[in-house]
């Protein structure tokens, strides 16, 4: 196995499983949902213009903020925080899935689909990650990740806002 693949034999469904919102149980993810629900207000998303550094810099270290490219075929990490930085053996900063996706196939596959459907649902989506001591371009061995739906224009989702709790 090289340091940029999963190792052979483990599929992305074995590395993440989707979960109810109210199952998350890291403290930041539900910092997190807790701040989008406020920016929220009665609009069913809010936009990224909404988003105020100040208000997010408890959490800015395990935020993730993607702008989507087209109607989802393509997903590009604008923000990724120190955490999120340090969380992974790759340049995750500045990329789009697409270049990732010849550095960690199944990774980048699986996060695609992740956004994707939040795309297409316009809801959070909730994520648990285990991960095991054989998938060498990560540093941690289990993760939450909420993403959260941003949209400027009130119907188009052209942002994820994501935040990471590691469990290490």
């Amino acid at each position: 196995m090289t340091a940029n693949h999963l190792p052979a034999g483990k599929s992305s469904s074995h590395i993440a499983e989707s979960i109810a919102l109210c199952e998350l149980q890291h403290p930041i993810i539900h910092r997190g949902l807790h701040y989008w629900e406020q920016l929220r207000q009665q609009r069913e998303v809010p936009a990224r213009s909404d988003i105020s550094p100040r208000a997010l810099a408890p959490l800015l270290a395990n935020i993730t903020l993607v702008k989507v490219i087209g109607e989802g075929d393509d997903f590009e990490l604008r923000i990724a925080g120190d955490a999120v930085t340090r969380a992974f053996r790759f340049p995750v900063h500045g990329q789009r899935l697409s270049r990732l996706s010849a550095l960690v196939p199944k990774i980048s596959h699986l996060l695609r689909r992740q956004y994707r459907e939040v795309v297409r649902t316009r809801t959070p989506q909730g994520w648990r990650y285990t991960i095991d001591d054989s998938v060498e371009v990560v540093t941690f061995t289990g993760a939450e990740y909420l993403m959260l739906p941003l949209s400027e224009d009130g119907q188009t989702i052209d942002h994820v806002l994501g935040v990471t709790g590691f469990l290490r």
